[in-house]
């Protein structure tokens, strides 16, 4: 029962992120935009969806670009990679994915 609360939790933290970051989008700040697709992608590494990770990932950074927060967008790079990583090692062999995490989260 707590996995199952847990997982409804992050569903709905990604629904109200997204809502957050719609709104962000429309007012044309782009760096709360981008703060909120980073929260997003955070998210989704959690839930372990790491293709929509790496997507969060790589809009916030492309966001950031358009601010000129060239540190910032270093920081979704490797969030990008990192869950790039992830995925990739999720598919490929058993205990792929365990190594990978644990070398990003050090």
């Amino acid at each position: 029962a707590s996995a199952q609360i847990h997982k409804d939790d992050l569903e709905s933290a990604v629904a109200m992120a997204a809502e957050a970051q719609e709104l962000f989008r429309e007012a044309g700040d782009y760096r709360s935009e981008a703060g909120a697709a980073h929260f997003i992608s955070r998210l989704h590494l959690q839930q372990q969806d790491y293709n929509a990770a790496r997507k969060a990932a790589d809009l916030a950074r492309a966001l950031l670009r358009q601010c000129g927060e060239v540190g910032r967008e270093v920081g979704m790079l490797i969030l990008s990679s990192q869950a790039a990583s992830l995925e990739l090692a999720a598919g490929a062999q058993p205990g792929a994915e365990k190594a990978a995490r644990d070398f990003y989260e050090g």
